[in-house]
């Protein structure tokens, strides 16, 4: 028998069984040596991402420039598919040393438009003076110049804003403002169009410092904000009321932007949640931190911590929001000993949802997460950290299909884990940072809807001077058939012409395959199981001179879908 012959039948019989699926990317450099992030705030020119529909990934972060040794905002892009970002753009150069950029936020349109949002002005804790919100738009193919959102809020500090854009390119940004002479903040906004911003004002109460004198002379809301296709925006945030006492109370509050009116709702009343802040908190920020995440339908989910004073026990709290009303309260975790703190929500188009936190034990800490389905019944929650017991600040990403990611600091490194199906089940953790002398931190993580998934995170370096900032990327979606391919044959007949559609793949190398589906238009013709090398598939009497599509999809074991992969034959 022919050699060659056993060698390829060898390769496709075997090869694909020694296939892992998934797998991460060989971490490139977003930025490298020499550029350093600013970590000076608490990780708050830690770089960012979004994903679009495409799969290319945009990085936002603030490091200082070369040329003039200012913090600056940057931006890189990844097309998908690449080993290498394209070279950091300067959105905003700093024009003095005093004058900081701190706390960029990105979020992407599904056509690759993206809107980034960052503080300028003087240091969190150096001088007094004004501190506004800028942005640049990218509109495909460049950024736009710097400009200030707003202007207008009468403050010291505008600090922490957020952003969220729809794919028409209407966005929303909320912030916190804070007043320093009567020690208040305040929550503003404002909406953009696709070409300018239009101030909207204050969209919350004050919320009060504490009048004893903690050792922050301001209380921060924290705001978080998300947006539907129809413009329509859903804002969060905690308010801290008056207190004497080192153990304030905290309120969480939300508005609802209606945008066929251009105008927002007053604050939710009675407040989402009313729980204590447990003071000196032994890490910033403190109090409740709550966040939300919108879908395109205008759906959303939002969480936070809760700590009660009067019972000493601190939970993780959930509640949905659905044709303008959130429903009742939902506990993720709870623990009366430990401290649950920063969690985050991801949601899909289906009404899916993960919730992660850092549950802090006795002697180390670990990553809790839960999964809530398209019906609005969360799970119990589970530790996905493995065996490590120092694992802390997660971010989630979830696709349509649900499949969800969790990257997570792990004793110096980046280590992420992957749900599996439908349920709060997870993979073991795997470390997708380098394994270097450097501490890995500060991962951020975003996701497309296809499942397609970009991770980056903080670098300090302990060899080379100056950190950096990695990324990696994923594809959780099963691997589709290889080389799909057609070809139309003619035979004629005295009579009459017959055409016939002849169809052929590659069995998939991803292992977790289980079946294929081939589709005539939007009609399913034929169904595979994964048992063959090759396949073949013939469609007799097509309509000759006519456009036929032919779809096919690969189910995986636990009923993921792949991208589809399309031809067309006349």
């Amino acid at each position: 028998m022919n050699l060659n012959f056993l060698i390829t039948l060898f390769t496709l019989l075997v090869g694909p069984l020694m296939a892992v699926h998934p797998q991460w990317s060989t971490p490139p450099l977003v930025v490298g040596p020499g550029d350093t992030p600013d970590l000076a705030q608490g990780g708050f020119g830690a770089a960012q991402v979004g994903v679009d529909a495409s799969g290319n990934s945009y990085a936002v972060w603030v490091n200082d420039d070369f040329t003039t040794g200012f913090p600056s905002v940057f931006a890189s892009i990844l097309p998908f598919g690449a080993t290498s970002w394209s070279n950091p753009v300067e959105l905003w150069p700093s024009p003095t040393e005093t004058i900081v950029a701190t706390f960029p936020q990105i979020s992407v349109t599904p056509s690759g438009k993206a809107i980034v949002v960052w503080n300028v002005g003087p240091d969190l804790v150096g001088p007094t003076g004004a501190n506004y919100v800028y942005y640049s738009f990218y509109d495909g193919n460049i950024w736009s110049s710097a400009l200030p959102v707003d202007l207008l809020s009468p403050s010291d500090f505008d600090t922490f804003p957020q952003v969220a854009i729809n794919p028409s390119g209407d966005a929303v940004a909320v912030w916190n403002v804070n007043n320093s002479t009567n020690r208040t903040d305040t929550v503003y906004s404002a909406t953009f169009n696709g070409n300018v911003w239009i101030p909207k004002g204050a969209i919350s109460g004050p919320s009060q410092a504490f009048a004893s004198g903690p050792f922050f002379t301001n209380v921060l809301t924290f705001p978080q904000v998300g947006i539907d296709n129809a413009g329509n925006a859903l804002a969060i945030w905690q308010r801290q009321l008056s207190s004497t006492t080192t153990v304030g109370q905290t309120v969480v509050e939300s508005a609802y932007y209606t945008s066929s009116s251009g105008t927002w709702s007053l604050p939710s009343n009675p407040p989402l949640a009313r729980g204590d802040i447990d003071f000196p908190f032994p890490e910033f920020p403190y109090g409740m931190v709550p966040q939300i995440c919108m879908n395109a339908n205008g759906a959303a989910v939002a969480i936070w911590d809760l700590y009660t004073e009067s019972s000493l026990t601190y939970s993780t709290k959930s509640k949905s929001f659905k044709k303008g009303a959130w429903s009742k309260t939902t506990d993720l975790g709870f623990n009366t000993s430990v401290k649950n703190t920063f969690p985050q929500v991801a949601l899909n188009s289906k009404g899916e949802a993960i919730a992660t936190w850092t549950l802090n034990l006795f002697g180390g800490t670990s990553i809790q997460a839960a999964r809530r389905n398209s019906k609005g019944y969360w799970s119990f929650s589970q530790t996905v950290n493995g065996s490590h017991n120092v694992s802390k600040n997660p971010q989630v990403a979830i696709d349509f299909q649900g499949q969800g990611v969790i990257v997570f600091e792990s004793q110096g490194f980046v280590d992420a884990v992957i749900s599996k199906g439908k349920k709060n089940k997870w993979g073991s953790p795997n470390t997708i940072s380098l394994q270097q002398s450097s501490i890995n931190l500060l991962p951020q993580v975003a996701s497309n809807a296809f499942g397609e998934v970009t991770a980056v995170w903080t670098v300090i370096n302990g060899t080379i001077p100056g950190n950096e900032v990695q990324s990696s990327t994923i594809i959780l979606a099963p691997e589709n058939g290889i080389h799909f391919k057609g070809k139309v044959v003619t035979n004629t007949f005295p009579m009459q012409t017959e055409c016939i559609h002849k169809l052929s793949w590659r069995r998939s190398a991803d292992p977790e395959v289980v079946s294929y589906q081939l589709f005539a238009g939007k009609k399913l013709i034929a169904t595979f199981a994964n048992d063959l090398p090759i396949y073949h598939f013939e469609v007799r009497n097509a309509c000759c001179g006519e456009s036929t599509t032919y779809t096919l999809i690969t189910t995986s074991v636990t009923g993921l879908k792949s991208q589809p992969k399309k031809i067309i034959l006349f």
